[in-house]
């Protein structure tokens, strides 16, 4: 198959463009083509340019609003909300996260809630950036229902990850990011579009039974990681994301991947705390002896490394994008 190279600068440029010829203002294409950007350096194309038609066919059809302003609530010395005004997440996160820095800094711990609002894309890329100032940040997002709970076989909770970013003196953030799931909802479309068969153990059909068929899955329930545990981690991030917010439920929220149904409403929440004002002044330092130990036994990494290495290869070299997939996102400029 041929492909199209180009360098992250390209991509973001590309994708903003496209973004703003559907009708994107010029502030929320600049959130999402950056999400886009840093998706694809990190070697996370489902989330990156893969995602980007969902972006697209959802601006045309209003399921998304491009050109709402996020409106900002102040509730409190270290807590405040932010409306995405049925947006997309990243403005609206954009907008809170140097709120949600000082007023951690200035309190020891602070949250934001995001309501009213839309898919995030990779939830560990947006607390990164407040590890990144030496707090200890936490992001929990709802998505529309594709896991049933525990027992049962309708989906109930969405995917519904949650994410970590840990400080470090001795090198970047470091990033726990997982679903609910067993795989991210995008898994299974790309074995669709793929003609490909799941992994078992990923899905059940409608009926409740085992499948590896992604049609089958669709119409059925991804499973959760660890069985009941995982369902139960869904609904904690559920009660996070959605109650804290009153945002959508999962199971009442239009779904991310058709056009149909309005805006999700979706919500995400955030908690950042300063490390030292709980007992640990050298925090920092504690921390290290954890990630040595980890690094001590031969063939274990931390967290998010892989994107780390892809991080540093795609800066030199740029990414390669399928001519399919390049000449069907400019279609839809014309």
């Amino acid at each position: 198959m041929s492909s199209i190279h180009m360098t992250l600068k390209q991509v973001n440029a590309f994708a903003f463009d496209l973004l703003t010829a559907c009708g994107a203002s010029d502030t929320s294409a600049r959130s999402v083509a950056n999400s886009i950007e840093t998706a694809e350096s990190d070697g996370i194309r489902n989330i990156g340019l893969g995602y980007l038609p969902t972006y697209l066919e959802h601006l045309k059809c209003q399921k998304v609003d491009g050109k709402a302003v996020p409106k900002l609530h102040d509730t409190g010395a270290g807590t405040f909300f932010v409306d995405a005004g049925q947006g997309f997440a990243h403005p609206a996160i954009d907008k809170g996260i140097p709120v949600l820095v000082e007023k951690a800094n200035a309190n020891g711990i602070a949250a934001m809630g995001i309501g009213n609002s839309y898919a995030c894309g990779v939830l560990g890329h947006l607390v990164e950036p407040v590890a990144r100032q030496g707090l200890l940040a936490m992001g929990f997002a709802n998505a529309p229902a594709i896991i049933a709970p525990w027992g049962g076989k309708t989906p109930l909770f969405g995917t519904n990850p949650m994410a970590v970013a840990i400080p470090s003196a001795s090198r970047p953030p470091v990033i726990i990011d997982q679903a609910s799931s067993k795989v991210a909802k995008v898994a299974i479309f790309d074995r669709q579009r793929a003609g490909e068969p799941l992994d078992e153990g990923w899905a059940l059909d409608k009926d409740g039974r085992p499948t590896i068929d992604p049609e089958e899955a669709l119409n059925g329930s991804m499973l959760a990681i660890g069985g009941y545990k995982g369902t139960g981690l869904a609904m904690f991030v559920e009660v996070m994301a959605a109650a804290l917010t009153a945002s959508n439920w999962s199971f009442t929220a239009p779904l991310f991947n058709d056009n149909l149904g309005g805006p999700p409403k979706t919500g995400q929440f955030f908690v950042a705390l300063d490390p030292v004002r709980f007992g640990s002044e050298q925090f920092l330092t504690h921390i290290e002896a954890l990630f040595s130990a980890i690094l001590a036994q031969d063939g274990t990494q931390l967290p998010s490394d892989e994107r780390l290495v892809s991080r540093e290869r795609t800066a030199q070299d740029g990414i390669y994008l399928d001519t399919e997939l390049y000449n069907r996102l400019k279609g839809y400029k014309s």
